[in-house]
């Protein structure tokens, strides 16, 4: 690693995103709780339950074997459990936090020892599936060497923090059972926090270059005060995970063809730059014209118009609608306008409904428009 490091050109360092750093960040947080978790729940088991010494071995290995099993059959289970990525990241992320919190209620709470061991084994098939989603995410948007860059550091860190999670643990036991749990609780809770708003934020970010944006002059949220950047960073990672949520662009592929759009060249922030005919060419083929109080859908865009479409003003969820709307018509079986089409007169209450040629821009008829409310 240090042999490669050393000769890395600039356009070869530049492959690495800030995002690629925190993945592996999120690596490196889910070894340092394992190791603290081999430290203190064994000790818990015997010290605070009573278990023999000869049986906690068992118990890991079984909670080991219980992972395993999760992970092979999470392909089979139902969609609840297969989320698109990067959704299924925070959703097992969420469960080491959760597997946490209830193994601080039962050591501060005595709750029985089987749920003390449901929370561990939690934390194990959590754990598991949060390290697996990382390497696909990692290896899916890198190249081999960048890859092999990330992913090697992130293991000697990873390594470096386990071990010292491990005197942690160790040493924390010293102020009593609880102190472990308590301490890394908060820790995975604030790294689940971390790492939600870092993909929130690349989110925001992919969403800010992409063509429907870019064509409408949209923009993400801001809190409209002056000073208020560190507010807007709030938003827009909030708006990132809304849309993390509710969408279901997968990880892997938004970066790639984010990734493989700005590396012409990024703008400070990590937005692309585009000339008027790379914006042309990345805009959808149909784009929004405010006209009186309706909209037109153009079937072609010139140079020109697409120069003009920055100036619209239309907001990001009215673009996105527009949007739907263009790509929907050009497939749409329904005639709004009969009198617009070649044998209109064959058309009538009890007619089939079919596609006729269109005679948009010919003779003296007016060029067709959708009303925006009524196609709604």
């Amino acid at each position: 690693l240090v042999e490669l490091a050393a000769g890395d050109t600039p356009d070869q360092r530049s492959n690495i995103r800030w995002i690629d750093w925190a993945l592996a960040a999120a690596f490196v947080s889910t070894e340092l709780q394992w190791n603290l978790l081999n430290t203190a729940v064994p000790a818990a088991l015997v010290q605070r339950y009573g278990l023999p010494a000869s049986l906690v071995g068992l118990v890991i290995a079984i909670g080991c074997l219980a992972a395993l099993g999760y992970l092979l059959a999470l392909p089979l289970l139902p969609r609840v459990f297969n989320k698109h990525r990067p959704l299924n990241l925070l959703i097992t992320y969420t469960g080491m936090s959760a597997s946490w919190v209830l193994m601080i209620c039962c050591v501060v709470c005595w709750l029985p020892a089987p749920v003390f061991v449901l929370g561990g084994y939690m934390f194990l098939a959590m754990a598991n599936a949060s390290q697996v989603v990382l390497l696909e995410c990692l290896t899916g948007v890198c190249d081999l060497e960048t890859s092999t860059k990330v992913m090697g550091i992130s293991e000697m860190l990873g390594c470096a923090f386990g071990m010292f999670g491990s005197y942690c643990g160790e040493a924390l036991l010293v102020l009593g059972m609880p102190a472990p749990f308590l301490a890394v609780g908060h820790f995975s809770l604030l790294s689940t926090g971390l790492l939600a708003v870092c993909l929130g934020q690349r989110r925001a970010e992919i969403e800010r270059s992409a063509p429907c944006v870019l064509a409408a002059g949209g923009g993400l949220p801001t809190s409209g005060r002056a000073g208020g950047e560190a507010d807007d960073a709030w938003l827009h990672a909030l708006h990132g995970l809304r849309s993390i949520v509710y969408r279901q662009e997968s990880f892997i592929g938004a970066e790639l063809e984010h990734r493989g759009g700005a590396k012409d060249g990024e703008a400070d922030g990590g937005q692309p730059k585009h000339s008027d005919a790379e914006t042309l060419d990345r805009s959808p083929l149909l784009s929004p014209v405010r006209l009186h109080s309706g909209l037109r859908c153009l079937s072609e865009l010139s140079a020109a118009s697409c120069r003009s479409a920055q100036g619209w003003g239309l907001s990001t969820a009215e673009a996105r609608r527009v949007k739907r709307l263009n790509a929907a018509f050009q497939h749409s079986h329904v005639e709004l306008d009969a009198d617009d089409h070649e044998d209109a007169d064959a058309l009538g209450p009890a007619s089939p409904i079919i596609r006729l040629t269109s005679l948009d821009g010919f003779g003296d008829h007016e060029p067709m428009r959708l009303d925006l409310g009524d196609a709604i």
